[in-house]
């Protein structure tokens, strides 16, 4: 538990209350996390060392008496201006709604912009709304992060349709093109489907609806052998020379090995 070392029982009311907030004031400086509150016109009432530094600050005082809108939040990501009526945190002190925002950014002392994770909660005194705290943190390397795995997925993808794409190939030049291969396809089909869906499928709340399709995918096969090597918008692959010349060599080693 925290302390300042003063016994707060043979305190006068009024030190007593100073011990307490002095307490409070220093827990909130401790918080990694961004911490801002306002009053009902956004202008700045408290904000710790975290928001000062991290909106590149020297000290939480330069963000006191501020407006918080047009201190942090003036400019959308593309440059265009945001105005006050349009923003999340605005609309939701005015409906008395928590807000919880990841996909925007704010913006520094020095007019560098970062990705942000905000929360916003009013502050309801005998049901009306009297102000919010505002809570944020930098995703900067959250963001790289996802980017980075974004890519990684969409190279696994690539050559996975590839790969697929050659096996089916060297199958049709060893067994033809009768009933056997098609089933054979099919097969294939729906495992480059159901590859395609895990790819696109990282949020949680696309996972029940994945594996569901997955499960319809390897039992009834896929709809047709174009969706082997294409997911709906994606022009990527092999096109026909490169994927021929490959499956060419690889058939002529499996036929003299045989």
């Amino acid at each position: 538990m925290l302390s300042s070392g003063v016994n707060s029982e043979h305190l006068p009311a009024g030190e007593v209350r100073n011990e307490s907030e002095l307490r409070v004031q220093l827990m909130l400086d401790s918080a990694a996390e961004a911490i801002c509150a306002c009053d009902s016109s956004g202008t700045c009432l408290f904000a710790n060392r975290s928001a000062a530094r991290i909106l590149g600050y020297g000290s939480p005082a330069e963000l006191l008496g501020r407006n918080l809108h047009q201190l942090e939040h003036h400019t959308r990501k593309d440059g265009s201006p945001y105005p006050l009526e349009e923003c999340p945190i605005y609309s939701g002190f005015q409906k008395g709604e928590s807000v919880h925002r990841d996909d925007e950014v704010y913006w520094r002392k020095d007019g560098t912009s970062f990705p942000v994770e905000y929360w916003s909660h009013p502050i309801v005194r005998e049901g009306r709304t009297i102000g919010a705290v505002v809570t944020f943190i930098d995703i900067t390397s959250l963001s790289r992060a996802e980017a980075q795995q974004s890519v990684l997925l969409a190279e696994v993808q690539h050559r996975t349709r590839n790969l697929l794409a050659v096996v089916q190939s060297i199958a049709a030049q060893t067994v033809g093109k009768g009933r056997a291969f098609k089933d054979f396809s099919d097969r294939l089909a729906a495992l480059g489907r159901v590859q395609s869906l895990i790819s696109h499928s990282a949020d949680e709340q696309f996972g029940l609806e994945m594996r569901r399709q997955a499960a319809q995918l390897l039992a009834n096969g896929a709809r047709s052998e174009s969706d082997l090597l294409r997911s709906p918008g994606d022009t990527g692959g092999f096109d026909d020379g490169e994927k021929d010349a490959e499956v060419g060599e690889i058939h002529g080693g499996a036929k003299e090995n045989v």
